[in-house]
């Protein structure tokens, strides 16, 4: 049985529940997954699986002084120039990043101690951290510390966009392999990284039984749009607001309903505010997965103004729930939405393209949207199932 630590920055969170699906599907074949966060999520847990699995998520960050240094101890005891030669790549992480400096990336140091100390004493055989930031650099510390060999997945756009300053050439030279979710992300990481090519591999996100299994119902006849976002810089929920201006100055009646929160709440409030959309957009912050379900369903289509991506988990969850999707053309969304074919696709940062794309759905007749929510639904049966994503991950774990 392979015994695998998944680490993530914060988990579980409402943004992540791709990741407990796949750890999910992964222990559903046997793998025995170890559960490890930076630090507590900053976000409203609400789903009763989010909670299940914080009671069992090891907080690195929440190790007190005598765990932290009892953890460095030993790993200077059991190999004294491993632990200087990491502390030094440290250092230097640290020098090359320039933001967020050294402070951090000895924090860094820190947690990958006390991770490294954990998994030899739970006997893991891999380590998986989940994003090419900062869950990548505490991964490939704790493997620089204790050898125990680690991997990690690339989510979106913005993590491969500064590779020098992320010190992501280290993180994949030094990786088992590494995990892209879509075709964008393997392309852009086997053009940078062109002698580790045939270590990436695409990995797609994937949905449970829970959203696979269900009862299609029709496209309903009413003015409501959802969205489901992290309200932040890379969802940009901002040009939602404004092309909701625009639609509503054509006269349209319509209703778009946000699902999420984050660090620009406040500025999406405001500006709501200030444009008199309060009749027009409602922010309903997170959500269950099962009202994430009912919205979804009283809903004409959902959409995503994002400004960087990787492969939207929202936008499966919409087709499986036979709903079309209109959003940005970032990251990976094209690989999932195509105008005419499963909903609108529109170019980034444009509220105009995005707010001509929403008047078209709201006026489109019930034919037209079933027939786009219907190739929506056959692009995610086919090609986003965790259970198959997890058996690839399988696979390599157990290489």
């Amino acid at each position: 049985m392979t015994s695998v630590a998944y680490v993530v920055n914060q988990y579980p969170a409402p943004s992540h529940t791709f990741i407990r699906r796949e750890i999910a599907a992964l222990e559903a074949l046997g793998l025995t997954i170890h559960r490890f966060t930076h630090r507590r999520s900053v976000a409203t847990l609400t789903d009763p699986a989010d909670f299940a699995d914080l009671g069992i998520t090891e907080i690195l960050a929440d190790a007190g002084p005598k765990q932290l240094v009892g953890a460095a101890c030993r790993a200077l005891f059991r190999h004294p120039l491993r632990f200087l030669a990491t502390l030094t790549r440290a250092v230097r992480m640290a020098v090359r990043s320039r933001q967020p400096g050294l402070k951090v990336h000895m924090g860094y140091f820190g947690l990958a101690c006390v991770l490294s100390d954990r998994s030899i004493r739970l006997k893991v055989e891999h380590v998986h951290a989940h994003m090419a930031t900062n869950a990548a650099a505490v991964a490939m510390l704790c493997h620089k510390l204790c050898g125990i060999p680690y991997s990690f997945t690339a989510h979106g756009s913005y993590e491969l966009a500064n590779p020098g300053r992320s010190s992501l050439g280290d993180k994949v030279a030094h990786a088992d392999f590494v995990v892209a979710v879509s075709e964008c992300g393997l392309r852009t990481l086997a053009e940078l990284f062109p002698a580790k090519a045939h270590r990436i591999h695409l990995v797609r996100c994937g949905l449970d039984s829970q959203w696979l299994s269900q009862h299609q119902s029709q496209v309903p006849n009413v003015g409501q749009l959802v969205s489901i976002a992290r309200m932040d810089s890379h969802k940009d929920p901002l040009l939602l607001v404004r092309a909701a201006a625009i639609v509503r100055d054509c006269g349209l009646s319509f209703r778009v309903l946000m699902i999420g929160d984050g660090p620009l709440r406040v500025e999406v409030e405001q500006l709501i505010a200030d444009l008199g959309l309060g009749h027009h957009i409602q922010i309903a912050g997170w959500q269950t997965q099962d009202e994430i379900v009912e919205h979804l369903r009283q809903s004409r289509a959902l959409v995503l103004s994002s400004r960087t991506e990787g492969l939207p988990v929202a936008i499966m969850e919409a087709f499986a729930s036979g709903r079309p999707v209109i959003a940005t053309d970032v990251g990976g969304v094209g690989e999932l939405v195509s105008t005419g074919h499963t909903g609108w696709l529109v170019s980034p940062g444009d509220a105009i393209a995005l707010s001509k794309a929403m008047r078209q759905c709201l006026e489109a007749d019930s034919d037209e949207l079933q027939h786009l929510a219907e190739g929506g639904r056959e692009k995610v049966l086919a090609q986003h199932d965790v259970r198959q994503s997890a058996l690839q991950l399988a696979r390599h774990f157990r290489v």
